[in-house]
């Protein structure tokens, strides 16, 4: 890939952004993830030519264990990519007797076609109660008629329970048993899963390592 400017002079890119590489069909299939590498580490990384380095952010989701954004995220595989992995909830309410009760007339008010203002009333009036004990990456992260990003993730989970784990809390499902992959890292708290990596001339065949100091791309909160 190239461009030329109206100058003449031919630019290729030094930057590319993959979000989520992979779908839920090529995470099932252990051939398309190592096909989705392959283009990875061969096509796009050497779009900036020979000689020329370039950078690559990629937010991404882990699907299934093994799969594509799961083997980018291994540092042990994949050193060059400068992966981490983060989960929209850290710490559940403690509170469950009256997330109950939310769940119930959530459910109830969404039956009857008339939305979630009773069941956010609900929690407004209870909120510190409700809230105690709950740790959320994002904190300005909810919807227009919700309070909270606290109740915005027990809206997801409420919602689907096993897309919640899969999508935003980080849990994968390997051996029969769900898995929570990873610890919070309070100092970083992003909620999407994003690498980086910077790679080396074509000429030599590497990846050197991630985001050089004199790149000035870095992955920034989502």
């Amino acid at each position: 890939m190239k461009y030329k400017r109206a100058d003449g002079k031919t630019v290729r890119p030094s930057l590319v952004v993959l979000d989520d590489p992979q779908t839920d069909e090529s995470a099932r299939s252990l051939s398309q993830c190592a096909t989705r590498e392959s283009i990875l580490a061969g096509a796009v990384l050497g779009l900036a030519g020979p000689g020329k380095k370039i950078s690559g952010i990629m937010p991404c989701t882990v699907i299934r264990p093994s799969d594509m954004a799961d083997s980018i995220l291994d540092r042990d595989k994949h050193p060059q990519w400068q992966g981490e992995r983060t989960k929209i909830v850290y710490s559940f309410p403690k509170n469950e007797k009256l997330w109950t009760r939310y769940a119930e007339i959530r459910a109830e008010r969404l039956r009857n076609g008339v939305g979630l203002k009773t069941a956010t009333e609900f929690y407004g009036q209870n909120r510190e109660a409700m809230d105690e004990g709950a740790v959320v990456a994002w904190p300005e992260r909810h919807n227009y008629d919700e309070l909270s990003a606290i109740q915005h993730a027990m809206n997801l989970k409420l919602q689907n329970e096993a897309a919640f784990f899969a999508e935003y809390r980080v849990k994968t499902e390997g051996r029969g048993r769900m898995v929570d992959e990873w610890k919070a890292r309070p100092e970083r708290p992003e909620t999407r899963r994003t690498t980086a990596a910077s790679a080396a001339p074509r000429a030599d065949g590497l990846l050197s390592r991630p985001l050089l100091p004199d790149v000035q791309h870095r992955p920034g909160p989502c």
